[in-house]
């Protein structure tokens, strides 16, 4: 005799995505404290419904489903506590909507009645006269609403979710301005961050990033109050995550200062915040990815390299020999791309015409061979021309982490980095000047 073992479908995930011809497959993972575990996969029929059998060894959780690529990109994240069976709807304009779950569907209710409530303090507070009776109503509508979520959502993976977002809430009128004050100091109050469910979600980064950016009016946010605000939140972790938390909030941090265009914070953040912790964690990956964003990043010293240019003055061998100029302007480009080839041309034209003398233009030609290189360059006089045989091989590839070409970098006289236009349109400005 002998015994075969049997994996029982417990419950199952059932969805309708739209418009449907624009999935093919999903996939669900277990999401962990550091990583996430395979559970399965479906196809969507031609209707874009979707159906995933949940087998009762899963355990409950936070649960990652990818619908499409690149997967960092396209999913969500869902509770599942395997008691029930989880239903929903997705469209790409509209967002989810959770059908069935208890656990999902509270979480969804949850966020939308505190979101309205914290709209009606808001406009409380803009109103005049100022009506501070209804103020302090709503503050305790507030109270009331968050206790009975959180006793709603006693023994469910939910809780901990709910617990954990209580804000400040003032037990009569405050001022506004003591009032956002405390908001901001109590922000972490309630906030676990060695909670298992917590670290397994997004929600530790989720609500450190809107410590940094969400917790004042956008329009009164500053770089010097958004370093401010980063700088407290360091600290303030220091004691109440591990380095390893800390780690993964900052590179998320880090990524959303460069999208926003703050990239002296970004460098700021990477050689005070990030690198340390990558030293620590012994993430060799990370520190020489720290380390290729600080050589080429707004704020740091440019990289030298030969030039070998001669003039009637003096003969500059390096980019930082190079002087005289109150900003340089670096061109990597390549005969063989047609965008340089149209682009160049009236780089040169407007500098030509315009008889400066304060700035200088580097074009880093990134060539397979000499040949066309050569007859473009003597079209090109008021430039300095340097030759980078190779073209993607070459070590200033990597050196200056170029990724396409035309490629501009503007730096001041000391050769700081100042900008890095991404159009031939951005660059304008800092040529005309």
């Amino acid at each position: 005799m002998f015994c075969m073992p049997f994996i029982w479908a417990q419950h199952k995930i059932s969805a309708v995505f739209t418009p449907a011809e624009n999935f093919e497959i999903a996939i669900l993972y277990k999401i962990s404290t550091q990583n996430l575990s395979y559970v399965t996969y479906a196809k969507f029929n031609e209707k874009g419904q979707l159906s995933m059998s949940l087998d009762s060894t899963l355990t409950k959780g936070m649960y990652r489903l990818v619908y499409a690529m690149p997967h960092e990109e396209y999913n969500f994240d869902l509770i599942y506590n395997t008691n029930e069976d989880i239903e929903f709807k997705f469209n790409q304009e509209k967002g989810l909507e959770f059908t069935n779950s208890q656990e999902n569907r509270l979480i969804e209710q949850y966020r939308k009645t505190m979101a309205a409530i914290d709209y009606k303090i808001a406009a409380a507070y803009r109103k005049q006269p100022l009506d501070s009776t209804l103020l302090r109503q709503l503050f305790e509508t507030q109270n009331t609403k968050q206790s009975e979520y959180e006793i709603q959502s006693k023994y469910l993976v939910v809780h901990e979710f709910i617990r954990a977002n209580r804000r400040y809430i003032p037990s009569s009128y405050e001022p506004l301005k003591k009032y956002e004050s405390n908001i901001k100091k109590h922000h972490f109050d309630v906030v676990d961050f060695n909670n298992p469910i917590l670290l397994s979600s997004t929600f530790l980064i989720d609500h450190a990033v809107e410590y940094v950016f969400g917790l004042t009016d956008t329009s009164l946010l500053t770089p010097e109050l958004v370093e401010e605000n980063v700088m407290t939140l360091n600290q303030k972790l220091k004691s109440a995550a591990t380095p390893q938390i800390r780690y993964d909030i900052f590179k998320v941090i880090h990524q959303q200062m460069l999208e926003v265009n703050y990239e002296p914070l970004a460098l700021d953040i990477s050689k005070q915040i990030l690198m340390p912790l990558a030293i620590t964690l012994n993430d060799y990956e990370g520190i020489q990815a720290m380390h290729d964003f600080e050589r080429t990043a707004i704020g740091s010293l440019a990289p030298n390299f030969e030039i070998e240019e001669k003039n009637s003055t003096t003969k500059a061998k390096t980019l930082h020999d190079l002087e005289g100029k109150a900003s340089y302007i670096l061109v990597f480009w390549s005969s063989s791309c047609g965008h340089c080839i149209d682009e160049l041309p009236q780089i040169h034209k407007i500098v030509s015409d315009h008889q400066t003398n304060d700035k200088s233009i580097i074009a880093i030609g990134l060539e397979e061979n000499p040949y066309k290189w050569n007859n473009m360059k003597y079209e090109m006089t008021a430039f300095t021309h340097v030759l980078a045989l190779g073209k993607w091989e070459h070590p200033l590839v990597q050196l200056y982490n170029i990724t396409t070409t035309p490629f501009y970098m503007v730096l001041d006289k000391e050769k700081n980095i100042t900008a890095k236009p991404e159009s031939l349109e951005d660059l304008l400005p800092f040529i005309q000047k």
